[in-house]
């Protein structure tokens, strides 16, 4: 009994010393994860999307969140990385982040007047455990006219964001209705990666 209870005692020990890396350059994210954990790295993943081909939006946005936090964790094997993919998906069309204006604008007339889902995959990576978890968040637009959106896309917001959009910005406006985590949208479901880092004892 008191082999085990020093063992446990040793594990706990290990993941408190743990370093924390956040595998993303997203300033959204980072501001999130800085509600759970105060002090962490950043480092942007070495990893091409373009590698993953998968079709349904919550098994996609998982195996790229897995891909972005294993790539940082062969480098930093000591320490417990977090990655996190945010896909946008309507009428069984997946919506990236728009490459022109003309796209942007496509993508948030397909969303106009509808509600779509904004699925995050998160994976963690430790020495004692690798997995990840989905989080679905549903988003209602108001039917948006012509000049609601060229006004919009005339911002810097849409061309970073997957599915054309920033919901804490100016698209806020477009969202009347909203079911789930709103951070999820944002990039980061940070209720539920808290209750998985406090039920690991990570945290």
């Amino acid at each position: 009994m008191r082999q085990n209870a020093v063992q446990a005692a040793l594990v706990l020990q290990e993941v408190n010393d743990m370093d924390y890396i956040l595998a993303s350059k997203s300033p959204r994210r980072k501001e999130l994860l800085h509600f759970i954990i105060p002090s962490f790295q950043t480092i942007d993943a070495n990893f091409d999307e373009r590698e993953v081909h998968i079709s349904k939006p919550d098994e996609l946005c998982l195996e790229l969140a897995k891909n972005k936090a294993l790539s940082v964790y062969k480098r930093y094997p000591t320490s417990c990385v977090i990655g996190s993919d945010t896909m946008v998906a309507s009428d069984g069309k997946l919506l990236g982040k728009p490459h022109s204006r003309e796209e942007a604008y496509d993508m948030l007339a397909s969303l106009s007047g509808k509600t779509h889902s904004v699925f995050t995959g998160v994976f963690i990576a430790s020495p004692n455990y690798k997995d990840g978890f989905v989080c679905e968040t549903l988003v209602h637009f108001i039917p948006l006219t012509d000049q609601m959106i060229c006004d919009y896309i005339d911002t810097d917001e849409p061309y970073d964001k997957a599915g054309g959009y920033s919901i804490q910005g100016g698209a806020s406006k477009f969202c009347d209705q909203l079911i789930g985590d709103y951070y999820n949208v944002m990039g980061l479901p940070v209720s539920a990666l808290y209750q998985k880092l406090r039920e690991l004892q990570f945290i």
